[in-house]
């Protein structure tokens, strides 16, 4: 196997477990029955969230991590590329996936339920 393909796949496999576990998280369980204001705070407190992770990922990117933490499994480092668009990716999910939580929400979409 190429190494900079075995470096990616091993250094995310932790990231992706946990996204199945999450994925599987979100189909099998209910959601409870919130009001809209209690939907609208936890949208806000999940976009500052995001909003960190933006911050901690140029941080990262800045310190090298992209390449110091393959190399301390003894694996190839991540190219710059790489990073970025992982990075881009999994924020560009959460972003997306707070419109889900938002109030308005179900309302758009209850019609596709029925």
């Amino acid at each position: 196997m190429n190494e900079t393909l075995q470096s990616i796949l091993v250094g995310t496999s932790a990231l992706s477990v946990a996204a199945i576990l999450a994925l599987l998280l979100t189909i099998f369980r209910r959601a409870g029955d919130t009001d809209a204001i209690t939907r609208d705070r936890v949208v806000r407190l999940f976009l500052i969230g995001i909003s960190v992770q933006c911050i901690h990922s140029v941080e990262e990117f800045i310190t090298g991590f992209h390449e110091r933490f393959p190399q301390m499994l003894g694996l190839r480092g991540w190219s710059s590329e790489f990073f970025v668009a992982f990075n881009l990716f999994w924020i560009s999910v959460w972003v997306l996936s707070s419109i889900g939580v938002r109030p308005t929400f179900d309302r758009h979409f209850s019609r596709f339920g029925s």
